[in-house]
C-alpha cells in the first residue's frame, strides 16, 4: 500500500458522509417547506431568518429542495461506488455553490448565504 493511501481513503469517506448529510438537510428542508406545521418545523429554530425568508416561497422552495436532495443523494451514491459520474455530480454541486456565493456583489453576504 502506498503511503497516505489511508488519509486518501479516509478523505474520500468523508467527502461521501459530506454528501448524505447534505442530502439529509436538503430532504428536512423539503418536508418542512411543502407540509408546514409538523414536528419536523423545530429543526428551523436553528436558522429562523433563513426559514422566514423561504416560507414566502412555499411549495417552489420546497420542490427545489427536494431536487437538490435528490442530485446529493445520486451524488453520494455514484460516490461511494467510485463511479466517474458521482464524482462529477459532486464537483458539479460544489461549483456551483462556490460561484453562487462567490458572485455576490458584498463579501460581508457570504456568511449570510451560508
Amino acid at each position: 500500500m502506498k503511503p497516505g493511501a489511508n488519509w486518501t481513503r479516509y478523505g474520500l469517506t468523508l467527502m461521501g458522509i459530506f454528501l448524505v448529510f447534505g442530502t439529509c438537510m436538503a430532504l428536512l428542508s423539503a418536508i418542512t417547506l411543502t407540509w408546514p406545521g409538523t414536528a419536523l418545523d423545530e429543526a428551523w429554530k436553528l436558522n429562523p431568518q433563513a426559514y422566514s425568508s423561504l416560507t414566502p416561497l412555499g411549495k417552489t422552495a420546497g420542490i427545489l429542495f427536494f431536487l437538490l436532495a435528490l442530485a446529493l443523494g445520486l451524488s453520494a451514491i455514484g460516490w461511494f461506488r467510485r463511479r466517474r459520474w458521482g464524482w462529477q455530480c459532486a464537483h458539479s454541486l460544489l461549483l456551483s455553490r462556490f460561484w453562487g456565493t462567490s458572485s455576490m456583489p458584498r463579501p460581508e453576504i457570504w456568511c449570510e448565504a451560508s
